[in-house]
């Protein structure tokens, strides 16, 4: 039911979609009216939800990323960690999906294939 969401690369701008769509969801379960001022915490603390939708897709991209990293010699994890010869096109370089990875753990690429 998450449509592929471990391959992709959330971008802060995705994940305040994210959010915005969970809280509209909420919101809609609960019945509240756009009238009613209530606070996006308040809606949180009532419902108590056990896991975001931003933490999932987080979850399923530290899996799959585990799963990728035990297959030695793939072609998928070449690509993923980026010795693939070639050259870069111009300009700034882009956000990879591994960035995100590197980013939410705040660990270096060596220690992640390692705990791998």
């Amino acid at each position: 039911m998450t449509y592929g969401s471990e391959s992709w690369t959330v971008r802060k701008k995705e994940r305040k979609k994210f959010n915005a769509f969970e809280l509209w969801t909420w919101r809609r379960i609960l019945r509240v009216p756009w009238t009613e001022r209530r606070t996006n915490f308040s809606v949180l603390e009532y419902v108590k939800p056990k896991r975001s939708l931003d933490a999932t897709i987080f979850r399923l991209k530290l899996s799959y990323f585990g799963h990728v990293m035990t297959a030695k010699g793939s072609l998928e994890r070449k690509i993923m960690i980026g010795q693939v010869a070639g050259y870069r096109r111009q300009g700034k370089s882009r956000m990879r999906w591994l960035d995100n990875i590197k980013k939410a753990t705040g660990l270096r690429l060596e220690v992640l294939k390692e705990t791998g």
